[in-house]
């Protein structure tokens, strides 16, 4: 199952402004969004046993740290020197069964978004 970015934003509650939804053929849909304050947060809920965060990498793509269940897990650079197109830039797998929450958090730069994918 994929949740997009938007899902992702929603389910942070973000306020209107942290994030800006984009058009580019980078994202695997088309459609995805760039972070365009500091501290700009997604979060998404889901049951699953693994997940993998898919996002586009490019030049001018900062840093976002990454939260499961509450503890952070990883700092994922989206910088490149080159646009790439979107691909999963880190997963975890065999959770334990039941609720699981990831937090994508910009700590330098502007972060794009694409989808959660999320595996039972």
């Amino acid at each position: 199952m994929r949740y997009l970015a938007t899902e992702g934003i929603l389910g942070a509650g973000e306020a209107a402004g942290q994030w800006e939804i984009r058009e580019d053929t980078g994202f695997a849909y088309g459609t995805g969004a760039v972070s365009v304050k500091p501290r700009a947060r997604a979060k998404w809920n889901f049951e699953g046993r693994s997940f993998a965060l898919w996002a586009t990498k490019g030049p001018g793509f900062g840093r976002a740290e990454v939260f499961l269940d509450g503890i952070s897990t990883e700092i994922v650079d989206y910088g490149a020197d080159e646009k790439q197109p979107s691909s999963p830039l880190m997963s975890r797998s065999n959770l334990p069964p039941g609720r699981h929450a990831v937090v994508v958090q910009a700590t330098q730069g502007s972060v794009p978004l694409d989808f959660l994918e999320v595996a039972f």
